[in-house]
């Protein structure tokens, strides 16, 4: 009856230390769920925040386009004038050149 006693005695002593090594696993399970929700939270915020970044970027590439068009254009427009400026130098050359012949000879 001793015996029994004994081993009654410990296995409610296991018992129980399992049960406390339960209730320590469910303290620290509801501990890192806690942690992973706050993680979880912490991604889907940086998710949308990288999401509106590349909204931002898009259209600031879209913005930069654009610009590099209308450059391309004013660089075309520059460069007609260039031409036309040149060719009425040489326009206006001739017409000296003309008009000095027609002095000279009227001399």
């Amino acid at each position: 009856a001793g015996s029994t006693r004994a081993h009654v005695s410990e296995v409610e002593n296991r018992v129980l230390l399992l049960q406390q090594d339960i209730e320590a696993m469910e303290a620290e399970n509801r501990s890192l769920t806690t942690v992973l929700r706050a993680k979880s939270e912490q991604l889907e915020n940086t998710l949308r925040q990288l999401e509106q970044m590349e909204g931002a970027l898009e259209q600031a590439v879209g913005d930069g386009r654009r610009l590099k068009n209308k450059l391309s254009a004013a660089a075309e427009e520059v460069e007609w004038a260039r031409e036309q400026g040149k060719q009425e130098r040489m326009h206006m050359a001739h017409m000296e050149s003309e008009v000095v012949l027609v002095k000279n000879s009227a001399e």
